[in-house]
């Protein structure tokens, strides 16, 4: 039972694994030449782009928001503007230590509340009249004076949107004690509390554990009264907005900046670049899928090897299934060393290779040799050490037993014995 277990679909097994090899092997020769083309075609197309941006996005990422108080923010919007039409010198400039998502201490009461002032903008074009975000102008004399003719324009996430409600990686122990005392003031914390807080670390510590409790509440009454803003700088030249009433479009002006608080800063690049990874390794998954099923499909499907067909032709069998039943069942006296079989008494079936080898490189060399030969045995004249002699379509060969799998003289005794109790006249050869 034991002897009969391991043959247990030893050929269509042996096939399978050979097939498998030669799959992957294919799949590899080819994957060297078409995948660097593909990597390289995309590097070429998308190098200018990583190289000027991914440092720049990865350092903002890492490092910011960067805080900046009024004068730094108004310096900064003098310069954005200077650099409109230069924004490649720009970059090479501070690359790759370009700042762009910033923490801004604007002050107390410097965005224009007024209700006739305030933009609105809505991105669904199924809710018309829905506002999704608000752009609010500053009003701090000293950008007004130094944008002039343009304008700084907040954008605010509207209620209902996902970011009003999100919690800003707020630096507060970057603003000043007057910004701080701004926040706290908003709160149920009367005046005689907080102006025993002599350290601001107090202040800090306090503004976060309300932050803490309810971010909403705290966006909604900080954010615009006590100007402390989180965002990144664009041009709004290409945003659709509407004066109160919806009725009246804004059209802004060329070097108008906005503000953008309503979205967190994050990188198209670093997205775009993942995308990109996934999609390539997608593809390769999916072709090993393709390879794996297909192995899978091969295998099931138990059709005999086109380097095969010959011997199966000797045998008269028409599928690797009947064969691997047929040597289940060889008794042990017909067989030696599940390498060698007697088959019905008149074929000799020798394996070239282990069954159970998985040494790519020898299953490789038998997916265009056969890795069996079948000999009848009325065509075998001669058998020794050497091998065995037979003659096949009017011509003579002499077969070397494998090796090392037979590498003593066990083998041709076995044979010639075993041959000589099938029939007596085998002696006389």
């Amino acid at each position: 039972m034991r002897l009969s277990f391991q043959r247990t679909g030893i050929l269509s097994n042996l096939f399978a694994r050979i097939d498998a090899v030669y799959l992957d092997d294919e799949y590899n020769k080819r994957s060297k030449y078409i995948i660097p083309p593909i990597y390289f075609v995309i590097t070429c197309i998308f190098l200018p782009f990583l190289i000027s941006r991914f440092p720049i996005e990865i350092y903002n990422q890492l490092n910011g928001p960067f805080h900046l108080n009024l004068d730094q923010f108004t310096s900064h919007l003098i310069h954005f503007n200077q650099h409109e039409y230069d924004e490649i010198s720009l970059q090479i400039g501070s690359w790759p230590f370009q700042q762009e998502y910033f923490q801004i201490e604007l002050g107390e009461d410097q965005i224009d509340q007024d209700s006739s002032h305030i933009l609105r903008e809505s991105t669904s074009p199924f809710s018309y009249f829905k506002t999704s975000y608000t752009m609010k102008a500053a009003k701090n004399d000293d950008i007004y004076h130094a944008l002039y003719p343009n304008r700084l324009y907040i954008k605010l996430a509207s209620r209902g949107e996902k970011h009003f409600y999100h919690r800003h990686p707020y630096r507060f122990h970057l603003f000043t004690m007057k910004t701080l005392r701004c926040i706290v003031r908003q709160f149920d914390i009367l005046s005689t509390s907080y102006m025993k807080w002599n350290d601001k670390e107090i202040f800090v510590k306090k503004i976060e554990e309300i932050y803490e409790q309810n971010s909403t509440i705290f966006n909604m009454k900080v954010i615009t009264k006590c100007g402390i803003l989180i965002g990144y700088l664009y041009r709004p030249q290409d945003s659709i907005v509407f004066m109160s009433g919806w009725n009246v479009s804004h059209l802004f002006h060329d070097l108008d900046i906005g503000l953008d608080t309503a979205s967190s800063y994050f990188s198209y690049t670093i997205y775009f670049c993942i995308c990109l990874l996934f999609t390539c390794n997608s593809i390769k998954i999916l072709c090993n899928l393709i390879i794996y099923y297909y192995k899978i499909y091969r295998k099931r499907m138990l059709v005999i090897p086109n380097q095969v067909k010959d011997q199966f032709d000797l045998l008269r069998y028409d599928t690797l299934q009947k064969l691997d039943e047929t040597i289940v069942n060889i008794p042990m006296d017909r067989c030696y060393m599940n390498r060698l079989f007697i088959i019905k008494d008149k074929y000799l079936l020798i394996f070239m290779i282990d069954p159970n080898e998985c040494d790519t490189n020898i299953l490789l060399n038998f997916y265009d040799n056969s890795p069996i030969i079948v000999i009848p045995i009325e065509n075998i004249d001669m058998i020794n050490s050497l091998g065995i002699g037979f003659s096949y379509r009017l011509d003579r060969h002499l077969l070397s037993f494998p090796l090392p799998y037979f590498s003593d003289d066990n083998i041709s005794n076995w044979l010639y014995q075993t041959i000589i109790n099938i029939d007596e006249k085998y002696q006389y050869r």
